[in-house]
Parts: C-alpha cells; structure tokens; sequence
C-alpha cells in the first residue's frame, strides 16, 4: 500500500512468461529459461524451483515457459511449456513432471479453480481444457471461434469457466458437463478481459469501447456502464465480492459497487 519496492528479481524474465500471485499474495510464480519459481513476496527468496526434463530442452519445439500456477493447497505446480502442461508435485520434488499433452498449439494459459479441484488450460488454436487435478482426466474442451481477447476465468468451484472473445462476446461455459452454459453479448468493441466475483455469482466484462457490464452467472444483467473516451484493460473484485475495481487506458483505477454500480 505504500507504493514502495519491496524485493527486486533481476531480469531476463522471456516476454511470454507471466508472473502471478497465490492465492494468499504471498508468493507469486514465473518461469526464467529453463526452470519455473515460487518466490516469497515480500523477500523475493526462492521457494521452490522446479526444471523443465532434459529430454524436453533438448527438442527443437522447446521454447519459453508461457505460465506457471500453483495450487491453493500449495502441493501442485502447474506449467505450460510448448504444447505440454507439466505437473510437478511439490511433496516430491525429485519426481518427475507428469507429462499431458495438453494442445495441438502452444499453451498460452493456464489456472486453477479457487478449491484446486479443477485447472483449465487454453492453447493458440483457440481452445479451452479443464482438467480433473486428482486424476488428470480431461473433463471438457471447448472450441472459440475467434481468439480469446484475454484468458479465461474459473469459479471459486471450478464448474464454470468465462471466455471473452473477438467477437465482442463472453462465453460461459460449464466444464462437468461440457456444454455451453450460456453465451452473453456486449459491446460492439472487443471484450478486454471478464472475471467471476469470489463466490462465482457475478461476472464483470469490460471492452475496449470504455464500457463496463454486471451479470449474474445466468446472464441476468445487473447493472451498465456506457461507453466512455478511455477504453478499459482489466476488471477485477474485491475478496469478499463487494466492489468492482477497473483498470483504464488512462491510468486511471475506478471502483464502484458490484451490486449498483455506484
């Protein structure tokens, strides 16, 4: 909160690779080369790291490490590399990853549901996984018909996954039963990025267009904002689901009411 650097970790981070928080914020993850990290917060100490199998390194479709999430119960860590996702189990660092071929393209995502029951994938050819995190089972994919604008967001539960598209759409999609849950239009500009509140009741999209929109998780609309001169990057909420905080092309963060718009 005070606005002051904390920990600096070097450079050379690849430009795929994405940095993420836990959870609890007191870790985040990334991948450097070779290797992925869990590195403390506050001190920047390492964790844990874990590295790519030689047998990986050596093929000339190795490239960049695209994410890396840890599991809520901090015993899994998951990672995308090329078309392959790589679970590590933390307990027993020495084993080897277990290896699914995820994809026919490159990993470009990946994140687990708030229980860690479930861990969705998404790959270039426009396609969405989710994956049973006790038995590695596939339990749905779904096909978009545009690329995704920006990656997908879980439910607290895992059973619903959000997808915005190019098609100034938001998709909801229910991993179990691999269906279409429901399909949600928005604005007549590109969907920037959606996010469920913690309980997985609402769902917040925001388009390049400046707009902003509330739905509950059945596509009930709750409440709008219009358009406005600055487009908007990025949505999230609060722990406990009360306000909204979105992020403008600006600068600017504004928050309001989840429930009102205020």
């Amino acid at each position: 909160t005070s606005g002051i650097t904390l920990a600096a970790f070097g450079s050379g981070l690849p430009p795929q690779t994405q940095a993420h928080f836990t959870i609890d914020g007191r870790a985040f993850t990334g991948g450097v080369n070779d290797k992925a990290y869990l590195w403390a917060t506050d001190t920047g100490r390492i964790i844990s790291s874990v590295s790519i199998p030689a047998s990986l390194r050596s093929t000339p479709s190795f490239g960049a490490i695209a994410a890396v999430k840890l599991s809520p119960n901090r015993r899994t860590l998951a990672v995308g590399v090329h078309n392959l996702l790589l679970v590590y189990d933390l307990d027993r660092s020495i084993s080897p990853p277990r290896q699914i071929a995820a994809h026919r393209g490159f990993i470009s995502g990946l994140g687990f549901s708030k229980d860690g029951a479930v861990l969705w994938t998404s790959g270039s050819e426009r396609n969405i996984k989710a994956w049973n995190t006790t038995s590695w089972e596939q339990l749905s994919s779904f096909e978009t018909s545009t690329p995704t604008r920006a990656l997908p967001n879980i439910s607290r539960d895992g059973s619903l996954v959000a997808v915005c598209d190019q098609a100034d759409t938001v998709r909801v999609i229910e991993t179990r039963p691999r269906k279409w849950f429901n399909r949600i239009g928005t604005a007549t500009k590109s969907v920037h990025s959606v996010r469920f509140d913690p309980p997985g009741d609402k769902l917040a999209a925001v388009s390049s267009d400046g707009s902003v929109r509330v739905w509950r998780a059945d596509g009930t609309s709750i409440w709008t904002w219009g358009s406005s001169e600055f487009g908007v990057e990025a949505v999230t909420f609060s722990p406990d689901g009360l306000r909204l905080f979105v992020a403008r092309q600006d600068g600017q963060i504004i928050t309001a009411d989840a429930l009102t718009g205020a």
